[in-house]
C-alpha cells in the first residue's frame, strides 16, 4: 500500500481534538479532512504510534497509516511543502550542468501536476457550493468558476512569455536557437519557481487562508515593482553597447520579451484578484463585492504585487550577460 509515495516522514502521534485536528509528538499540529479514516479508527490510535507523512501528486500531503494503508489529506500544519523538501535534497547533491537542469525541469513537471490538483479541486468547491445556494448565489458562484477558468489561462500565458523573456536575458543566443549552459540553468529554475509558487497558491485559496492578514494596502508594492521593471529595461540597453548584430538583435527581442511578459503578468493579476474576490462571496447582483470579498481581493493584489517586484528586483541584481556568462 506504500508503493508510490514520492516522500515519507516518520512522525508519532500524540492525541487528537476533534476529527480535524491530530497533534503530533514533534509539536506540529495537522488539520486534517477525515474521509478515508474513520473517527472511531483515529479515537483508538495510541499515544506514540508511528505514521507517516507521505505526499504523491495525485493525493497531496497525507497522513498514512502504515499498519493499514488508509490515509487522510493534511490541509495544513506542515512547515514546508514535501515537493520543497526533495528540492534542497536533491540540490545539495550538485552535478553537472545537464543534471541540474534535468532535476529542475522534473520538479517543475511535479509542481505542475501539484497545481493542477489543487486547480481541480477548487472548481469542484465552487460546484459544491452551489447545491444549497439560491438563484442570485449560484449566479455569483458559476462566474466565480469561470473567473478562476480565466485567471488560470493568464497565468499559463503569462507563464510561457515570462519563460522566453527570462530565457533571452539569461543570454539566449537567437541566431542559433540554443542557449547557453548557464542560460538552461536559470531557464529551468525560474521557470520551476514560478510554477511551485502557482501551485501553492491555488492550494492557500482552497484553504481560504489567502495572503498574509496583517498586512495593509499601500502604493509602494507597486512602486517597487515598476521601479524593477524600468530597471530591468535599462539593463538590456546597456548590454547592447559592446555587442555585434546577431548579439544586439538578441537582447533586443529579450528586451520586448519582458515587455510582454509584464503586460501578461498585469493581465493574470486582474484576473486572479477578480476570481479571488468571486471565490470569497462576490455579490453580482448587486454589482458590488462583498466587503470580506472586496478586503480579500485588495490584499490579493498586494501580495502578488510584492512577490513580482521582489522577483524582478532579484533577477535585475543577479549579475547576467554575455560579459558574465
Amino acid at each position: 500500500p506504500e508503493v508510490g509515495w514520492l516522500y515519507k516522514e516518520d512522525v508519532q502521534y500524540q492525541e487528537n481534538h476533534g476529527p480535524s485536528r491530530i497533534f503530533l509528538i514533534d509539536g506540529r499540529i495537522l488539520f486534517m479532512t477525515c474521509n478515508n479514516i474513520s473517527w472511531q479508527e483515529i479515537e483508538n490510535w495510541k499515544k506514540g504510534k508511528l505514521l507517516h507523512i507521505a505526499y504523491r501528486t495525485e493525493t497531496g500531503s497525507v497522513l498514512l497509516d502504515p499498519l493499514s494503508g488508509k490515509y487522510i489529506p493534511i490541509k495544513s500544519g506542515l512547515t514546508e511543502h514535501p515537493l520543497s523538501v526533495l528540492m534542497d535534497k536533491r540540490g545539495d547533491r550538485g552535478g553537472s550542468t545537464r543534471d541540474m537542469v534535468n532535476w529542475r525541469i522534473e520538479f517543475e513537471e511535479l509542481w505542475r501536476q501539484d497545481m493542477n490538483r489543487s486547480y481541480s479541486e477548487l472548481l469542484e468547491a465552487y460546484s459544491s457550493y452551489l447545491e444549497d445556494m439560491d438563484r442570485d448565489e449560484r449566479k455569483s458562484y458559476e462566474e466565480g468558476k469561470q473567473n478562476l477558468i480565466v485567471a488560470q489561462q493568464k497565468w499559463i500565458e503569462f507563464r510561457d512569455a515570462e519563460s522566453l523573456a527570462v530565457g533571452m536575458y539569461y543570454g539566449a543566443w537567437w541566431d542559433s536557437g540554443k542557449h547557453g549552459s548557464f542560460s538552461q540553468v536559470e531557464c529551468a529554475m525560474e521557470n520551476m519557481i514560478l510554477t511551485s509558487v502557482r501551485a501553492s497558491d491555488l492550494a492557500s485559496l482552497l484553504l481560504k487562508r489567502m495572503g498574509d492578514r496583517r498586512i495593509e494596502f499601500t502604493e509602494l508594492e507597486e512602486q517597487d515593482m515598476n521601479r524593477s521593471h524600468s530597471e530591468l529595461l535599462e539593463a538590456y540597453s546597456s548590454y547592447l553597447e559592446d555587442m555585434d548584430r546577431d548579439e544586439r538583435k538578441s537582447y533586443e527581442e529579450g528586451k520586448q520579451n519582458l515587455i510582454v511578459a509584464q503586460q501578461k503578468w498585469i493581465e493574470f493579476r486582474d484576473a486572479e484578484s477578480l476570481a479571488v474576490g468571486m471565490y470569497y462571496g462576490a455579490a453580482r447582483d448587486s454589482g458590488n463585492l462583498a466587503p470580506i470579498a472586496r478586503v480579500e481581493s485588495e490584499r490579493n493584489v498586494i501580495r502578488l504585487t510584492a512577490r513580482r517586484a521582489k522577483h524582478l528586483e532579484g533577477r535585475l541584481y543577479r549579475k547576467i550577460g554575455p560579459a558574465n556568462n
